[in-house]
């Protein structure tokens, strides 16, 4: 038996299925399913009653979770024992970015308790002002062809308009060749220089060839897609052209209503509030349907999940300094 498929069983049990699993781990849906039937053949019992609308524990797999959590939890301990990482780091978010960061803070509380972390919200158009002047170590925001303006993520200078939601390709998770990079930039305008394998990318002014330790860097995260809520039944596909329907959206300055706009720029938006629990309770009563990443929704299971023919891309990316030393390290181990 190995940590990684405790660490696999552990998040299909979180995620209450395979494809939101495979979102969580970075994977796919096929390599969870895999895993999963090779340790129950290993065990000799089914840990999961799998349905066609649902995945839910057997009597085995509530006796087994709890118990690999805690060997999860126990190996990070001991390597954190190996290397304690101590600090502070102060982490922004643009508001609605992360539905799951209680997670990300739980596990690095277990993992690094003697790491301290600050949490605040950014506006989009400041992230790479506040990282350059240090007010935060850390920011969390959209990468350019996710939905977030600009060609660095909070470099401030607005590039082309994304593509319709009906002729944006399907994507995998970003390399860091795929950030766009402007062809006649400003002079005094930063571009987005690919750095290789390791999906840095590194913010300089025109014609800089190497690196300053002071320079911010963003590394691509999570990448995800955009879908569509609506209540419970229905069709499990979501319509090219979304202007018939009744919208619940979120406030400007939110980076899903970011994405939102430039994905479907002629949507009509009938409801605006700024919490996503509420969003999630007035689909629920059939009042709208709502645009939201697909890793989201797994807070609300009872509704239904309708995926576009061509997925739209939602990326993530955590801009830091070059220099930010093993804290910030730590933290995006966590975010990646």
């Amino acid at each position: 038996m190995e940590l990684r498929q405790l660490a696999v069983v552990v998040a299909v049990a979180e995620e209450g299925g395979f494809t939101a699993a495979a979102q969580r781990l970075r994977t796919v849906q096929s390599t969870v399913s895999t895993v999963v039937r090779a340790l129950e053949r290993d065990l000799g019992t089914p840990l999961f009653h799998r349905t066609t609308h649902r995945v839910v524990l057997t009597p085995a797999g509530e006796a087994f979770v709890p118990a690999a959590r805690a060997a999860l939890d126990a190996a990070e301990r001991a390597r954190a024992a190996v290397s304690p990482v101590t600090g502070r780091v102060r982490l922004g978010v643009c508001p609605g970015l992360l539905a799951d960061l209680h997670r990300t803070l739980a596990r690095l509380r277990h993992t690094h308790p003697g790491l301290a972390l600050e949490v605040r919200q950014l506006r989009p158009e400041r992230v790479r002002c506040e990282v350059a002047e240090s007010t935060v170590d850390v920011a969390l925001t959209l990468v350019s062809g996710g939905g977030a303006a600009g060609s660095v993520p909070g470099g401030g200078n607005p590039g082309p308009a994304a593509e319709p939601a009906t002729t944006a390709p399907a994507e995998s998770r970003p390399a860091a060749t795929e950030l766009p990079i402007p062809r006649n930039p400003a002079p005094a305008q930063p571009v987005a220089t690919p750095l290789g394998a390791d999906e840095l990318v590194l913010v300089t002014a025109p014609g800089g060839s190497r690196p300053t330790p002071a320079e911010p860097i963003a590394t691509p995260l999570t990448a995800d897609e955009l879908v569509l809520v609506t209540a419970p039944g229905g069709s499990r596909s979501a319509p090219a052209d979304l202007s018939g329907l009744s919208l619940v959206d979120f406030p400007v300055g939110w980076a899903i209503r970011e994405a939102v706009d430039r994905a479907f720029p002629r949507r009509r938006v009938s409801l605006e509030v700024d919490d996503l629990a509420v969003a999630a309770g007035l689909v629920r009563a059939g009042l709208a349907a709502c645009v939201l990443p697909s890793a989201a929704v797994g807070r609300f299971a009872d509704l239904t999940v309708r995926r576009f023919d061509r997925p739209v891309p939602w990326r993530l990316a955590a801009v830091h300094r070059a220099d930010s030393g093993p804290a910030v390290a730590a933290v995006l181990a966590q975010l990646g």
